[in-house]
């Protein structure tokens, strides 16, 4: 299922698109000239930044550990930049690499993805495929995207797992998880990803609550809350909000999940702060009413991401297109 980078042809095979792209973000950087960048070298870079270590990323592109270290230096003198330091026994890359990650991974996908065969289909397709996801999200994309697939590729079988930002890593470097559903920041260079849309928080209370006709933010900070601690921990930009302006608010709950917390909103006098197409789905069932809250509220981009040894597999790559046009209906 899953396609590792192979040693590309010593001509590169680039389009004015993809030296399009490098130039822009390189721009800000002292380079000889960008014809003088060999396609292999652009794939020891790209093995470089996923696996930090110069003996395994020889290994990834089928190279001497001495041919991927002259690939380095080359990339150094071509960039006027150091790109990776050893520090903490790992090869770290600097705000140069980082910067050329992306642009470099998208170049070298739409290369193989050209000569990869063209005869994927769905109708055709057998497997299974293993997402990284939370419930929120599941409640979001599955009806729709299993209905797709029932239709389309009923032969594709989907696991789910759950997952969040501290196990995604491990989980794709076990093979654990082809896809995760989560926010991606922008210091990761590991994944590939991809934007689904994004969020923002609205604050559920019972029907009847006597904040719901005069919110402040006092009386919401002094008000008993409700929330969800995905990762272990309770404290999220709400909290960070009410501290900038001296105040803090007693958590009296929290839960693993979101699902439950309408249905406990309903139920008691707590109030909680909850992603607006989750409370859009659930509030009907769990006798709540949604108000903006009295502080801004944080907008957070969901992606989707994968791992770049499974960028150029034609099922991932369909599978990509489906859930990303699910999510722009959303």
């Amino acid at each position: 299922m899953f396609h590792r980078l192979r040693k590309m042809p010593q001509t590169p095979v680039f389009s004015q698109s993809h030296f399009d792209i490098l130039t822009i973000h390189v721009q800000n950087c002292r380079m000889k000239n960008l014809s003088a960048i060999d396609l292999n070298l652009l794939v020891a870079f790209d093995a470089l930044l996923i696996e930090r270590n110069v003996t395994r990323a020889a290994c990834r592109v089928g190279l001497s550990q001495p041919a991927l270290s002259r690939a380095l230096q080359q990339l150094r003198e071509i960039f006027d930049d150091p790109l990776f330091e050893r520090r903490d026994g790992a090869m770290q890359p600097t705000a140069q690499a980082i910067k050329l990650g992306k642009p470099v991974r998208r170049a070298l996908d739409e290369i193989q993805f050209a000569l990869a065969p063209r005869s994927f289909d769905p109708a055709r397709a057998r497997g299974s495929v293993t997402i990284g996801s939370i419930d929120f999200y599941d409640i979001l994309l599955m009806p729709r995207l299993l209905a797709h697939i029932r239709r389309e590729a009923p032969g594709l079988e989907l696991l789910v797992r759950p997952s969040d930002r501290l196990r995604v890593h491990k989980q794709f470097a076990n093979n654990e998880i082809d896809f995760a559903i989560m926010p991606v920041s922008e210091g990761v260079t590991e994944l590939l990803a991809e934007p689904l849309f994004v969020e923002t928080g609205v604050t559920l209370l019972a029907e009847g609550h006597p904040l719901a006709k005069a919110m402040t933010l006092e009386n919401f900070a002094a008000a008993d809350h409700v929330t969800v601690a995905l990762e272990g921990q309770g404290v999220n930009w709400i909290d960070s909000a009410l501290a900038a302006r001296g105040l803090h608010r007693r958590i009296v709950l929290t839960l693993p999940n979101f699902v439950a917390v309408p249905f406990v909103v309903g139920a008691t006098d707590l109030i909680s702060t909850l992603p607006r197409r989750l409370v859009e789905r659930l509030a009907p069932l769990a006798r709540v009413i949604a108000v903006p809250p009295p502080i801004p509220s944080a907008q957070v981009t969901i992606h989707l991401s994968w791992h770049p040894r499974s960028a150029t597999s034609p099922l991932h790559s369909w599978l990509r297109s489906t859930i990303k046009g699910i999510a722009a209906s959303l």
